[in-house]
């Protein structure tokens, strides 16, 4: 979820018993004001990433998944 007023994503992980945790790391530190999240395997690597696009900031973060939930901003 885009956390707009947190300038953050969280990302939730669904658990066997139709619950939910948080992921590792999660909240994650974006641009300021997300107001979308996009998930989609940015780097080719078979692991999903997070784009989302931040409003108050007029930028575009993009978060490389670890393949276990987890989330780091992608190199500059």
């Amino acid at each position: 979820t885009a956390n707009f007023g947190g300038n953050t994503v969280s990302v939730l992980l669904g658990t066997k018993d139709g619950t939910f945790v948080p992921a590792p790391g999660s909240p994650v530190s974006v641009g300021s004001g997300p107001f979308s999240v996009v998930v989609v395997d940015v780097n080719g690597d078979g692991k999903p990433d997070l784009v989302t696009a931040n409003i108050i900031s007029d930028t575009v973060s993009v978060l490389l998944g670890n393949g276990d939930g987890s989330f780091a901003p992608a190199p500059g």
